[in-house]
């Protein structure tokens, strides 16, 4: 049916519903009936009339019915009600074994913690502070070994540390990002803290004591280091076993029941802090009433988050858990005709990243391996020399000192000659694999040959050794170097991308440059500044925790250890370089495409050729 047509036969349809819109109240029945019209209307003119006006008109035309329908639509009573009596409880039934697995975690760690302080008396000095130690014995020698608890009011006492576990669990939780492992790391630190905490009591001759007092909050706060842990646990398995999902599919489904399991505890958390607040500076109470106190908590948090989820699962639930909606996984089409901005080329770049993730990763885990072993055979226990942990003092430290001195001295060429060259060869890999998999997107149908890879592998280790020959020289150089490292990566995806030889390339890179030079340095830029963001995360709290706890648990002499730091230290970094410099190539390979399309405005000129031509569709004549 021809589109004139089309719109003669239904056109009083459409008034006579446009009028019905018009007015406030409208049967609902016949709302339905209409949208349901309308919705068949818009699905035959977006089949064979898509890029024509009555499409647009129709389509908004459905939007407002639907509003009209769905606007007054009342919202279920309850629903906070039902969460935490249906929907929890079903999030913990299927977190059981994360939580298992956190709550071991946790008593192994109790049990280090216990047994290092039996091994060694001066283990609590290190793990709790010889502030806090010198001011529990002179409170034991004064007769009040629990005076810290009623040492500060009420409500600053209850505030400050409802933020510290409010804090705590959360890092828990986000930890889970780094595959769980950061998880583990913080459930073992905290729980090492509280077995040396309550061991060092024990050899006081104060556990009953202790037990009594501590264990009043304790038994919340340390359920929910558990239960932030189990949450975390959720979110890293979420990200290692994707199962049947893509890796981000299942990252976003068990993210969000790792986020509800979260909020979940945060009532528990509030609890506990008020209770160590207000009622654990209480020691004088009734021996028999702090016990009860106890066992009604711990009572209360296993009836609620064991017993409870189990039989809410053999009695049957009526509405299963509801996960994030997670749209269909949908073939990657990045268009490399056309002119991007900056937004854009941003945005496809990590799409691109995401897809080629796992063969990146691998690839960069073994590099980071090789790169850590070269280093260690090279200097053995002298690496602690070479390659030093600097760790700040405060936040500020952290962040403005501590972060860019570990992270630069793997660029210090005077200081480790070494690293010059393992730098060219193994980044230099990591370029060519951003650019190859650029290429291999954009140009499926070529296959690729040996002298390909060869050329271009040559090509990306050549661009990092004329960089590493700048960068630590007078700083006039070093910014050169700086300034054509961007065109440097451009040149290659120009020779590569267009079998040019060396000197064509560099021409053509100049063409392409003068195109649109703002557009170079403008992306160059936002990747450089991601990766800064990006290598916070490399060098976290979580990795000292890591640290700590190998010192902590492994007695051995300062070099020995200081080398260990070390190799750490370097398979961390490595590891975050190898990852990151794809991105900077592949972001240059888009790029190329875009500053290619303003060159040469080929994308444009097959628009042009289109114009006027018609398509067959279901046996009629299509307009386009």
């Amino acid at each position: 049916m021809r589109e004139t047509n089309f719109i003669k036969q239904n056109k009083e349809k459409w008034r006579r519903f446009e009028r019905m819109l018009k007015f406030k109240q409208n049967d609902p029945q016949k709302l339905s009936k209409l949208f349901i019209q309308i919705t068949d209307d818009l699905s035959y003119a977006r089949t064979f009339y898509p890029n024509r006006s009555v499409r647009v008109y129709l389509n908004n035309l459905a939007q407002q019915i639907f509003y009209s329908i769905y606007k007054s639509k009342k919202t279920k009573r309850g629903g906070l009600f039902k969460f935490w009596t249906d929907e929890l409880p079903q999030l913990m039934y299927h977190a059981r074994r994360e939580l298992l697995l956190s709550f071991l975690i946790f008593m192994a760690a109790m049990l280090i913690g216990a047994f290092s302080t039996l091994m060694d008396p001066e283990f609590p000095r290190v793990i709790l502070g010889d502030n806090y130690v010198e001011t529990t014995i002179s409170n034991i020698q004064n007769g009040d070994p629990m005076a810290v608890y009623k040492q500060r009011n009420e409500i600053d006492m209850s505030f400050s540390i409802t933020y510290n576990n409010l804090r705590v669990g959360f890092l828990s939780f986000i930890s889970g990002l780094f595959a769980g492992l950061g998880t583990i790391g913080v459930l073992i630190y905290n729980g090492i803290m509280v077995g040396a905490f309550q061991y060092f009591f024990y050899e006081q001759g104060q556990l009953r004591e202790s037990f009594l007092t501590i264990w009043i909050h304790g038994t919340l706060e340390i359920s929910t280091i558990i239960l932030a842990g189990c949450a975390g646990l959720t979110l890293g398995k979420g990200l290692v076993f994707p199962g049947t999902y893509s890796r981000l599919q299942s990252l976003q489904r068990y993210g969000l029941r790792a986020l509800k399991i979260m909020i979940g505890i945060i009532p528990i958390i509030i609890a506990a802090g008020f209770i160590e607040g207000f009622v654990t500076r209480y020691t004088d109470a009734p021996d028999i009433l702090r016990l009860g106190i106890i066992l009604a908590s711990l009572s209360f948090i296993l009836l609620y988050f064991v017993w409870y989820p189990r039989q809410k699962a053999k009695e049957g639930v009526k509405k299963p858990v509801k996960d994030t909606r997670i749209p269909p996984s949908r073939p990657l089409n990045i268009n490399y005709k056309e002119i991007k901005t900056s937004a854009n080329i941003f945005t496809e770049t990590f799409r691109l990243y995401s897809q080629y993730f796992s063969k990146i990763f691998s690839a960069a885990f073994l590099l980071a391996c090789a790169y850590t072993l070269i280093l260690l055979f090279k200097y053995q226990l002298n690496i602690g020399e070479v390659i030093a942990s600097y760790r700040g003092h405060s936040f500020e430290d952290w962040l403005f000192n501590q972060h860019f001195a570990n992270l630069f001295q793997f660029f210090n060429y005077e200081k480790v000659p070494i690293l010059g060259v393992i730098n060219t060869v193994v980044f230099g890999t990591m370029v060519y694999m951003g650019c190859y998999y650029f290429i291999r997107n954009s140009e499926k149908h070529i296959r690729l040959s040996t002298g390909f890879h060869i050329i271009g592998w040559l090509g990306a280790v050549g661009i990092w050794g004329m960089f590493n020959a700048m960068i630590w020289q007078r700083i006039e150089v070093a910014v050169l170097g700086m300034l054509l490292f961007p065109l440097l990566l451009l040149w290659l995806v120009v020779m590569l991308k267009e079998s040019k030889n060396p000197f064509s390339a560099i021409v053509r890179t100049l063409s392409l440059w003068s195109s649109n030079f703002s557009s170079v340095y403008g992306v160059f830029l936002i990747m450089l500044l991601i990766s800064f963001l990006f290598s916070y995360i490399f060098s976290s709290p979580i990795l000292w925790f890591l640290m700590d706890i190998i010192g902590w648990n492994f007695s051995l002499p300062e070099a020995e250890m200081s080398a260990i730091f070390a190799g750490i230290l370097t398979f961390i970094f490595s590891m975050f370089f190898c990852l990151i410099f794809p991105v900077f190539m592949i972001s240059t390979g888009l790029l190329y495409a875009s500053l290619k399309e303003v060159r040469d405005a080929d994308g444009l000129r097959e628009k042009i050729e289109m114009i006027g031509v018609k398509k067959q569709a279901f046996g009629l004549d299509q307009e386009r």
